[in-house]
């Protein structure tokens, strides 16, 4: 799974910014450009997985300080990730065995604030682009015959679970969604209703972020965990802990010192 476009709207230093990302990214720039408030949008997802929206705010600092200082509250935070999901899962409608595969994922939703600190929710919607297949079970193996492409869309409208079904074939899609309530204040990726995503809520939880501070970086603790703090204030002590594997240590140093060997064997007699 890959995050593979980000936009976002009246957060922080950002009016508006769109990104599409690789599986392995450098941000440069001068002071003040914005770097760091590009990496706190991350953070502000992980918090929303893990705490949720509200207190996911209230941990930037609030609506004053989520937002843009120049917009404030005069227009709408809002946010879309487009990422590749690459799941499977099967559904039984009428005797049918239908395979329906996610191929990538956009999920978007914007926040109105006021001036006293409160939000809604303006828009919250998943939707997924999708294949279908049907698999046709014998004695000895499974086929799988293409149905078509088709999408899936999840929204959150006023605290109300609507979903649409845009599919290659009429009758393939059990009625299992009906329309339920949603907690005020609350996303669809806070929910059950998530279950489509379970990748994306572990993966977005998963986020680490690490801003090492030098000074702190350069004085060893002397107790410290062995999981690298966001700091890094534990570095030393987890280096020298990767470092107390004499094999990689002997393979690095071969690495550095015998850069044209193909092939090094070792003997025990």
């Amino acid at each position: 799974m890959a995050i593979k476009k980000i936009r976002i709207s009246n957060f922080k230093s950002f009016k508006d910014v769109e990104t599409e990302l690789s599986k392995f990214n450098v941000l440069i720039g001068l002071n003040e450009s914005g770097k760091s408030n590009f990496i706190e949008i991350f953070r502000f997802l992980r918090d929303i997985a893990m705490y949720g929206l509200s207190n996911a705010i209230f941990m930037q600092g609030g609506v004053k300080y989520l937002s843009n200082v120049k917009i404030g509250s005069s227009r709408d935070f809002s946010l879309r990730i487009v990422y590749d999901q690459e799941s499977m899962f099967q559904i039984t409608k009428e005797k049918r065995t239908i395979m329906i595969r996610i191929d990538e994922a956009i999920y978007e939703f914007a926040v109105t604030f006021d001036r006293e600190d409160e939000f809604e929710i303006s828009k919250d919607k998943l939707t997924l682009q999708c294949e279908f297949f049907e698999i046709a079970k014998s004695k000895k193996k499974e086929k799988l015959t293409e149905i078509g492409t088709g999408e899936i869309t999840l929204s959150n409208v006023k605290g109300k679970l609507k979903y649409n079904l845009n599919l290659p074939e009429d009758n393939i899609f059990p009625t299992f969604l009906t329309e339920m309530d949603i907690p005020s204040k609350t996303l669809l990726m806070e929910t059950s209703f998530f279950f489509f995503m379970p990748l994306f809520e572990k993966f977005i939880k998963n986020i680490s972020i690490y801003d090492f501070k030098s000074h702190l970086v350069r004085e060893e603790a002397v107790e410290a965990k062995m999981e690298l703090e966001e700091d890094g204030s534990n570095l030393p002590i987890v280096l020298r802990t990767i470092m107390k594997d004499k094999e990689k240590e002997i393979l690095e140093f071969n690495k550095k010192s015998f850069a044209f060997c193909r092939r090094i064997d070792v003997k025990k007699k």
